[in-house]
């Protein structure tokens, strides 16, 4: 008799479950099928979402290396702009040095020329000073009291002469 009840009471047990299963089908079976189906649509939109973000970060992430590659060139650009830049400077100072150069040469050529011009000109004065001093004590030594009085009347003769 123990075996009858025992299968008996599982007979019962599977009826009772089956019974609650029943009812929970029947009044819960509907709004559990729109939870899981809401939950599963939930989960699969954070799915799509968590897709969407990754492949948009993977794009962002190819930009930032497309960006820094061309950063590379860019930065080789603008040295090659300086270096070039500056090469130009240098040369324009350099031609402006030189043209500077040339007229400081050209102005020191003119100054010493003009001082030359100047020296020549006091040495010569000076020498006529010197030769016209040289020229009065020769002819005063030479020249008597007669001499110069008959020269002085002359000379006032030919003044006289000439009015």
């Amino acid at each position: 008799m123990h075996g009858e009840e025992s299968l008996l009471s599982v007979f019962f047990r599977f009826v009772n479950f089956a019974i609650l299963l029943a009812i929970l089908i029947r009044f819960a079976g509907r709004p559990l099928k729109r939870y899981l189906s809401e939950r599963h649509q939930r989960i699969k939109d954070e799915i799509e979402s968590k897709n969407r973000i990754i492949l948009e970060t993977e794009s962002l992430k190819n930009e930032i290396h497309e960006k820094i590659s061309r950063l590379d060139a860019e930065i080789e650009d603008i040295k090659r702009k300086v270096l070039e830049e500056a090469y130009k400077e240098k040369e324009r100072i350099i031609s402006e040095a030189r043209e500077l150069a040339d007229k400081l040469k050209e102005q020191v050529a003119l100054t010493k020329e003009q001082e030359i011009k100047e020296m020549r000109a006091m040495i010569r004065e000076e020498v006529a000073k010197k030769a016209i001093a040289e020229a009065e004590r020769i002819i005063r030594q030479a020249l008597k009291k007669e001499d110069h009085n008959r020269l002085v009347n002359e000379f006032i003769e030919r003044i006289r002469g000439l009015s």
